[in-house]
């Protein structure tokens, strides 16, 4: 695994990181980030709070509901009422 620093915002189906989140990924992934400027690898030196603080991963998480469960019902948006003509 290869700590690196977002530079821009990612996301994707199943994540999503702010830039300058401190991100572990594995070393193919890194050095792609890398290679595109979308992240920089960490520094020996930075602080261990901010580390802790922003610390992400690149993994599938379910997000909203639970898989399996359907798709929350939303109601459609109210039409405006027509003005009858005199």
């Amino acid at each position: 695994m290869r700590s690196v620093i977002l530079l821009q915002s990612l996301a994707g189906s199943t994540f999503c990181h702010n830039a300058a989140t401190l991100l572990e990924c594995d070393s193919v992934e890194a050095e792609r980030l890398i290679e595109a400027g979308i992240a920089r690898e960490l520094l020996s030196g930075e602080p261990t709070e901010l580390q802790k603080a922003t610390k992400g991963r690149m993994v599938p998480e379910p997000v909203g509901a639970s898989p399996g469960s359907p798709e929350p019902q939303v109601p459609p948006p109210e039409q405006p009422k027509r003005r009858r003509r005199s």
